[in-house]
């Protein structure tokens, strides 16, 4: 359409004229859009200006409080002995506030000379990331700080009354320090209160080969048997599957019916790189939407069919970015920079395309308005995603580095704690099992009784320890747009049900899917890719819109998307045929294929005999046919 007939009206459309550029109103929202353009331009402009300024020169510390001082210059004293005999071993814990107080500790330690370099551990002292190993920290640090105290293990003496475990944290002493307490913090399971960690857990200054002579009576197995969930944290030296005490206490876990996750740090600078991401989306939308809004004015810049031809375009582009981003991710490609201009440019042609839309149609119209106003946060989605894949395929990286495949290959520094393990699981006949579990866990990173029984009923699952925040972002304009567009349009008699109907599934998929356990998360959030069979419904020219079509969205694939999401994948897998398909579609394999395992796995079959707190998930375990991680 040519400008003769046609005006451009934020908020009304393209409005007939009665002459070439005569409006048949005065157009009031275009100062409104006006307004919100430069807003947005001015907004977007500062954040991202913010966020690249403290992505390249913000190197602070966090400071010490005043506790942290009163802690290490006027410890309370304790007879450590005494104290560690009248506490019982598994209460020997510390809480996420004092993995934070200690890193602040051993940061400050380190600024001020008490925690040095040495020719076994060479770290970098300006290193924020790694730091010295946990054998130097234990001998610089702990160690004086706990004999001043009275020689009680770092955890009793914060808390001298003890904390019962809910979280046992297996990992090994070559790991940086901040490589551990960040991983740990950021992976720290909700509810959790307290974890043993055992360079804090165990007091340094003691006996400690005497407490661990028998593995089976060890403060290791004991914590381990109160806790409800085992927490592994990689490190860059070697796999901690390569060190017996780990291999031990998986072997323990597995055959508990422990939940079990693989801890991973947040990226380096995560916040301010992806916030600046959506900054950068929201300067493009005022990029684009000043250019239309504003200088396009009376046609002043562009003809209605060159608008008309350029969104075409626009969408074009977007839509091929986004598939492209797809494929650098799912093929590991996370820390190319192909990668990250992918997001960059995906968001400006996504901006490009809505301000051209907006012009041409009107800004009141939920397909236009939710996407402008959520586009940000697909674009900060995006960049997270692709962060944490590069976090998540560098811990994977440090979880198999020289680790055989056989536990027996592990190795301890003290010989005799070795051979205890090698005859406690050679003992139980389970060697084969506990190899096979920690497999698994290398290559899915969870194991929940949850997981372990969608295996044994779908067979073996893909990798699904991250979901999508862009698959979520991207379904969540789904789900607002269709709850605004039925409040609109379906007013019909007998179709009044749609909207509350539409505004409840998109109420359950924005809120109640982010609160689901974290063993069923990334079902849930795959679940949704099943909205694509609702894409017709956008395509000009499909007979797939109007009322039949919100009935079919809204009374049938919506109600299958989140009924699929709350069963869970066991409950999925349990629905013959279709179930066990749906589940490995989800998780990444061949929903045509799949087998299930052989007899129960026997090293679960033990847990009657191992630990009171885990009898019931164990005799559950004992029945199913397989061990899973997502």
């Amino acid at each position: 359409m040519g400008k003769e007939g046609w005006s451009p009206h934020l908020g009304r459309g393209y409005e007939f004229t009665c002459c070439p550029g005569e409006r048949t109103s005065m157009c009031g929202e275009d100062t409104y859009a006006g307004v919100l353009s430069v807003c947005l331009l001015v907004v977007g402009f500062l954040g991202a200006a913010a966020c690249t300024f403290l992505i390249h020169h913000l190197k602070g510390h966090e400071p010490l409080t005043p506790e942290d001082l009163a802690l290490t210059q006027n410890p309370i004293v304790h007879e450590g002995s005494r104290l560690h005999e009248a506490v019982e071993q598994h209460m020997w814990c510390v809480t996420l506030d004092d993995l934070k107080q200690f890193r602040r500790l051993v940061l400050h330690a380190i600024v001020t000379g008490m925690i040095k370099p040495t020719d076994q551990d060479p770290f970098d002292a300006t290193d924020t990331r790694i730091g010295p190993s946990v054998y130097t920290v234990n001998t610089q640090y702990i160690k004086p700080v706990t004999a001043a105290a009275g020689n009680p293990s770092w955890a009793l003496m914060i808390h001298p009354q003890g904390l019962k475990c809910d979280l046992f944290i297996t990992h090994g002493w070559a790991e940086g320090i901040f490589e551990f307490l960040d991983q740990v913090t950021s992976s720290w399971p909700y509810g959790a209160k307290a974890a043993y960690v055992c360079f804090l857990s165990n007091p340094q200054n003691l006996d400690i080969g005497g407490m661990i002579a028998s593995p089976e009576e060890s403060p290791f197995a004991r914590a381990l048997a109160s806790a409800t969930q085992v927490l592994a944290a990689p490190n860059h030296k070697l796999s901690i599957y390569t060190r017996a005490w780990c291999v031990f206490e998986a072997y323990l876990a597995y055959s508990w019916g422990k939940a079990i996750f693989t801890a991973r740090a947040l990226p380096p600078q995560c916040w301010s790189r992806t916030l600046r991401a959506s900054s950068w989306s929201i300067m493009m939308l005022g990029i684009c939407f000043c250019t239309m809004m504003l200088g396009n004015r009376d046609w002043a810049l562009f003809s209605g069919d060159l608008v008309f031809l350029a969104n075409i375009v626009f969408a074009s582009l977007a839509f091929l970015l986004g598939i492209s981003f797809l494929y650098l991710m799912t093929t590991g490609r996370y820390e190319w920079k192909t990668t990250e201009v992918a997001v960059f440019a995906c968001s400006t042609f996504v901006a490009a395309y809505l301000a051209t839309n907006t012009f041409q149609l009107s800004f009141r119209r939920p397909s236009n308005f939710v996407p402008v106003c959520l586009a940000p946060l697909c674009a900060w989605a995006m960049e997270y995603d692709r962060l944490l894949g590069a976090e998540t395929a560098k811990q994977t990286r440090y979880l198999r580095a020289g680790f055989t495949g056989k536990i027996r290959n592990a190795m301890t520094s003290n010989p005799a704690d070795l051979e205890s393990i090698r005859n406690s699981i050679e003992a139980s006949g389970t060697e084969a099992a506990v190899d096979e579990a920690v497999a698994v866990l290398l290559r899915m990173n969870i194991s929940t009784p949850e997981l372990c029984l969608a295996t044994a009923r779908a067979g073996e699952l893909g990798n699904a320890s991250n979901w999508s925040r862009g698959l979520f972002a991207i379904s969540l304009v789904f789900w607002i747009t269709q709850a605004f567009n039925t409040a609109l349009w379906r007013t019909e008699p007998g179709f009044a049900w749609i909207p509350p109907v539409a505004a409840a599934e998109a109420l359950v998929a924005g809120i109640g899917f982010q609160l689901m356990p974290r063993d069923r998360m990334a079902f849930a959030q795959r679940s949704q890719a099943f909205l694509l069979l609702v894409a017709p419904k956008w395509i000009p020219g499909v007979p797939f819109g109007g009322k039949w079509g919100d009935v079919i969205v809204n009374g049938v694939v919506c109600p299958f998307v989140i009924l699929v999401a709350f069963a869970g994948p066991s409950c999925t897998a349990r629905v013959p045929v279709l179930g066990p398909m749906i589940v490995r579609l989800l998780f990444g394999r061949n929903p045509f294929q799949y087998s299930r395992r052989g007899p129960a796995d026997p090293v679960r079959k033990q847990s009657a005999e191992n630990g009171s707190a885990s009898l019931s998930s164990a005799t559950a375990l004992a029945e199913i046919d397989d061990f899973v991680s997502i």
